[in-house]
């Protein structure tokens, strides 16, 4: 049996959750085809200021996960207007330590 291979347009919601579930997962994610949109740029950010280290390639997205606990204790965190960003980082910040803010 062959491999296939599929690349689907850049969705919102599915950067979005892939980008949550790679700064999460332990060792290097490779998110393909990530969507250039305001809200997952905006959650790229806000991941990032919480210690999370990406590179941008193109269309894809590298993102070295954590793999346990954020490594910054204290953030100001900016997500605009996405009320997903916002369901995404609370859950993930009130069950770390440390002192956050989101506006």
């Amino acid at each position: 049996m062959s491999s296939i291979t599929l690349r689907v347009p850049g969705s919102k919601s599915v950067s979005q959750r892939a980008l949550l579930c790679a700064a999460l997962a332990g060792g290097e994610s490779l998110l393909k085809g990530f969507s250039d949109c305001d809200d997952a740029r905006l959650l790229a950010e806000a991941l990032e200021s919480l210690g999370i280290r990406m590179r941008c390639a193109g269309a894809d997205l590298a993102v070295r996960g954590i793999g346990g606990d954020l490594p910054v204790r204290r953030a100001s965190l900016w997500v605009g207007d996405s009320g997903a960003n916002l369901r995404f980082l609370l859950p993930l910040l009130a069950s770390s330590e440390g002192k956050f803010r989101v506006g």
